[in-house]
């Protein structure tokens, strides 16, 4: 037995089941391979990422700030809330209410607890902190 991965193995381990010698298989047809590949090497065959054919979609900044379901939405919805002075709970509930709507709507795929999470994460990113302030300044009608 030449080579050397022949120390691995005992002299049985090539031998069929009436006791006579095989052939033992090369190092490729075990599985292994006959030399580390090397990233730096121009004949080595480059991989192809394939493309991602249904990109799994993603609650982001711009999708946060869209016109039609994002934040102005949002804004618009919360303006038609009528408050009853005194009633803290239900107005609580409706608040509350309108949030969960809202985000169903925005993303379907989150709960309402991680769309929270998602959004609080991503309330520290600029374009979020200006839009919010310029609803606060006026600079955005409601």
């Amino acid at each position: 037995m030449e080579g050397v991965w022949a120390d691995e193995y005992e002299e049985d381990d090539f031998l069929d089941y009436y006791g006579e010698a095989q052939e033992v298989p090369e190092p490729e047809a075990r599985g292994k391979k006959a030399k580390a590949l090397d990233p730096d090497d121009p004949n080595q065959p480059k991989k192809v990422k394939k493309p991602v054919e249904n990109p799994r979609p993603k609650l982001d900044v711009d999708k946060l700030l869209s016109e039609d379901r994002g934040l102005p939405q949002l804004l618009h919805s919360a303006t038609n809330i009528l408050m009853k002075p005194g009633d803290d709970i239900e107005n609580m509930r409706k608040t509350v209410n309108l949030l969960q709507h809202w985000s169903h709507r925005l993303f379907p795929k989150y709960t309402f607890d991680d769309f929270l999470t998602k959004c609080e994460t991503l309330g520290k990113k600029r374009p979020i902190r200006t839009h919010l302030r310029k609803v606060r300044t006026g600079q955005i009608p409601i």
